[in-house]
């Protein structure tokens, strides 16, 4: 067993990640109450800590080993007469490292070394080809579904240890890429099921922002299968072309139900400004098309005033606000949209942000959105009082003194 000093020495050079750390560092992320420990429960942490390590420890060094051997007997398992003596002796050290890495990863999913060690193992028994298989030998029987099943119930596990761990949703991500080598029907059903597990840690953390890569991962994946099997368009039912209006629809819902449950979800924001610029490249630059842009653009903003307007304090919200009026879909509404329509709806828009600082009048956010505004518009060649910039950057520079360099720079624009 390992003393505390020792892990103490070897802590930067393998392992207490900080999935080992946060059971004694306990603090609230994303707006999830974490309990607070009492010095008791600190030093038993503490004690768990040195427990933890040390199965890591021996785990690593357990993989470490089963390696070097495995790529040792490679070179002798084919024509010697000590072939099944070698085949055997490896899969025991084998089975030996994977229990040992197993139970490591299970309370500490950070640990990179582990999860390749796992990947290598794996990728030896779907690499192997029918003519060389032993009876009776694991090691070649790795592409089995209960041993793939097995290992994405691992990561499952992993995840509900930390949900935040790198190395366990790369593992995972690659075990579902992987797994049409192993079975192409369970790897068609487990796409299908594995937005399930999205669903449940967003439920958990809306803000999980690895649940919400993942799950962009995954529909990319279901979209591959679609195309491969064009032939049968029901054998992945739910799957819509990514650029289809169908789906466009789905993910709008999706990241408004989202948004509607935390202002603050930052990812969702993200979803819903990527999905509405396709919807808008969907519909082409035509003149034809002018007045559904300008619809989606003027509900758009309508929208999201409801937003500010609920909780005019959180900065999510008026990022994607500056998006609306700045960004991308500005960009390709503006050569369809008449500029007379454009100028009336964001007329629109600053007599709205007009009315909010009038009943808020430190709303911070607020303010700087109307500046940015006024600015845009005077950009545009629209009749503003330029004067209302420098009086409102002057008042966030007393509001927000940590960002006063800032605002200082955005006067010096002017």
């Amino acid at each position: 067993m390992l003393s505390r000093s020792s892990v103490l020495s070897i802590q930067h050079k393998t392992f207490i990640p900080c999935s080992i750390r946060h059971l004694v560092l306990c603090r609230a992320m994303h707006g999830v109450q974490r309990n607070t420990l009492q010095a008791a429960q600190l030093d038993e942490s503490g004690d768990r800590i040195v427990r933890l390590a040390a199965a890591a420890h021996a785990a690593l060094e357990c993989a470490r080993t089963c390696l070097l051997s495995i790529d040792g007997d490679d070179k002798d398992i084919d024509g010697d007469d000590g072939a099944l003596t070698n085949a055997s002796s490896r899969t025991s050290r084998i089975e030996t490292a994977m229990k040992a890495s197993r139970a490591a990863l299970e309370v500490n999913p950070d640990e990179y070394t582990l999860w390749n060690f796992r990947k290598r193992v794996l990728e030896r028994g779907i690499g192997d080809t029918p003519g060389k298989r032993e009876p009776g030998n694991k090691t070649q029987e790795m592409n089995s579904l209960d041993v793939w099943q097995d290992e994405l119930r691992l990561t499952k596990v992993a995840l509900q240890t930390h949900a935040k761990a790198y190395p366990a949703w790369q593992h995972r991500l690659w075990l579902l890429q992987q797994s049409k080598r192993v079975d192409a029907e369970m790897h068609t059903l487990w796409i299908k099921q594995e937005r399930v597990l999205c669903e449940m840690l967003l439920a958990k953390d809306e803000r999980n922002f690895h649940a919400w890569a993942h799950r962009a991962n995954v529909k990319r994946l279901a979209l591959q299968m679609k195309s491969e099997l064009s032939s049968e368009p029901a054998a992945i039912p739910g799957c819509a072309d990514e650029h289809g209006p169908d789906m466009i629809e789905q993910e709008l819902e999706f990241s408004k139900q989202h948004i509607l449950a935390n202002f603050a979800n930052y990812s969702a924001w993200h979803l819903r400004s990527v999905t509405l610029t396709k919807k808008v490249a969907l519909l082409g630059g035509g003149a034809e098309h002018a007045e559904a842009v300008a619809d989606i653009v003027e509900k758009e903003l309508d929208w999201v005033r409801n937003a500010y307007y609920t909780d005019p304090d959180v900065e999510s919200t008026w990022i994607y606000h500056r998006w609306l009026l700045e960004g991308e879909l500005m960009e390709r509404s503006s050569s369809v949209i008449s500029s007379a329509r454009r100028h009336g709806f964001l007329r629109a828009e600053l007599t709205a942000l007009n009315e909010l600082v009038e009943m808020e009048p430190n709303a911070k956010w607020a303010l700087l959105a109307k500046a940015r505004l006024i600015r845009f518009l005077a950009s545009e060649g629209q009749d503003t009082d330029s004067q209302q910039v420098q009086i409102i950057l002057a008042r966030l520079r007393e509001l927000d003194p940590f960002r006063h360099g800032f605002y200082a720079d955005l006067l010096s624009m002017q």
